[in-house]
């Protein structure tokens, strides 16, 4: 291409970005719920550092400071992973680790779904083709109702309320408690 192929159009490319409209804007219960969603994720994303701060014994700003340097938010989770896996499949860091790495991998596909998604409208709900401009996975279209939205939200909470338990209270679910009182004698 050369510079000559290229024509100046300011007022045009103006009037079309005031005109461009995407599914979501026509429907503002929706698109509250996807706000929802990626703003809960961004909670959530912080207790990882929390984590490997509590599995390793390092600072909060030193375990930040590490993760920092991954980019994708699975890579954070597998480096938490590298630290209790040698510990033995049976430890009590293994089986809590495990259990709080599922929950965040569980939050990172829920945000992912949405962040990563093209919306369209029906009259009842919402088509997600997620990952439409990722070429290393296939897109998938998901019809979703607003009781589809309001169950990730639930989900995303007690999966925020659980992260929260266990960083500032010491607390773990019933079931986690569970698993770990097999390993007393």
């Amino acid at each position: 291409m050369k510079v000559s192929d290229f024509q100046e159009n300011e007022a045009a490319l103006a009037h079309e970005a005031k005109a461009y409209n995407v599914a979501l804007d026509d429907e503002p219960a929706y698109a509250a719920m996807v706000g929802s969603i990626v703003s809960m994720f961004a909670l959530i994303e912080d207790y990882a550092p929390q984590f490997l701060s509590r599995l390793t014994g390092l600072s909060y700003q030193d375990a930040h400071s590490i993760m920092g340097t991954f980019r994708a938010f699975s890579n954070r989770l597998d480096l938490i992973k590298a630290v209790y896996k040698p510990r033995g499949i049976g430890s009590v860091d293994a089986i809590v680790g495990s259990h709080y790495v599922g929950l965040l991998n569980e939050a990172n596909r829920i945000r992912n779904k949405y962040a990563h998604a093209t919306y369209s409208t029906t009259r009842k709900s919402i088509i997600l083709k997620t990952f439409s401009s990722d070429y290393n996975r296939g897109p998938e279209q998901i019809e979703q109702t607003e009781a589809d939205f309001q169950a990730d939200i639930i989900r995303l909470r007690r999966i925020t309320a659980e992260l929260h338990g266990l960083i500032h209270r010491n607390e773990i679910p019933r079931s986690l408690h569970k698993q770990l009182l097999k390993l007393s004698p």
